[in-house]
């Protein structure tokens, strides 16, 4: 499965809020990259889903807002006969990932899932992203947090991501 423009650009999220479609690179800067750019070069967009959660916070007579995951993209197989949505968390401005709360980790894909529906089958795996060098103590807290995550919630870095599902 690798990333699909064409999954993420028409997901009928966007079709309330098209403001939500936002570029890959802006975003991960804004989320703490201070690495080179473009880190990921051909465009890639995906869908801003705090932005998402908060349009549709506002459209429900202001309430509280949920969790949500950072962002989230479509990918297809090769003939693009499976479509699936990723949701995805950055936390490179963390400090120390042994400050991750359990119950955050999993109120923000509760909360994502919420937002997002379903229209777009989401894909099995939670991704959460961490710098290269916190890689594997974010491991070992997930593996290690209360309360128990699923072995679906996903560490990875950057260039992992890039390399998994844009490359």
């Amino acid at each position: 499965m690798k990333y699909c423009k064409e999954t993420t650009s028409n997901h009928p999220a966007l079709n309330l809020f098209p403001i939500c479609l936002e570029e890959l690179n802006k975003l991960i800067c804004c989320e703490g990259y201070s690495g080179e750019i473009p880190f990921f070069s051909h465009g890639e967009v995906v869908i801003n889903l705090d932005l998402l959660e908060e349009k549709l916070a506002f459209q429900e007579n202001n309430r509280l807002l949920n969790k949500s995951m950072d962002f989230g993209f479509g990918v297809s197989n090769q003939d693009s006969s499976d479509k699936y949505f990723i949701l995805s968390e950055l936390r490179l401005n963390y400090d120390n990932p042994n400050n991750l709360k359990g119950e955050d980790v999993i109120g923000k894909v509760k909360g994502s899932l919420l937002s997002i529906k379903n229209e777009i089958p989401i894909y099995e795996k939670f991704i959460f992203i961490f710098k290269t060098n916190q890689l594997e103590e974010a491991r070992s807290r997930m593996f290690r947090i209360s309360p128990r995550i699923p072995n679906n919630y996903i560490v990875m870095d950057l260039q992992k991501l890039r390399d998994s599902y844009f490359n």
